[in-house]
């Protein structure tokens, strides 16, 4: 039997720290939930950081696997860039 997933809902560069071998590890995982039936309170306020936030969960404010999916891309390109990525216009994908 597989290990449940771990929906991480706050994937960003400042969550991502290197050890003394240089392997990435992820850390703060305050918003992770084991399932995405977890991770959504229609209710409640956004919650993450919305610059690395899917316009899905903006929208629906629930976390998924495929939100964690957006939030890495945007890490990735931060990462390769060495910049953050602009919100100027953000607001056209939502």
């Amino acid at each position: 039997m597989s290990s449940p997933a771990i929906i991480h809902g706050d994937l960003k560069a400042n969550n991502v720290m290197v050890d003394d071998e240089g392997i990435p590890r992820i850390t703060d995982f305050g918003l992770a939930t084991r399932r995405e039936e977890d991770s959504f309170n229609r209710n409640a306020a956004f919650e993450g950081t919305l610059r690395w936030a899917s316009p899905e969960l903006i929208k629906t404010k629930k976390r998924t696997k495929m939100s964690d999916v957006w939030a890495f891309g945007c890490t990735l390109i931060e990462v390769s860039l060495h910049t953050l990525l602009s919100l100027a216009n953000y607001h056209l994908a939502v």
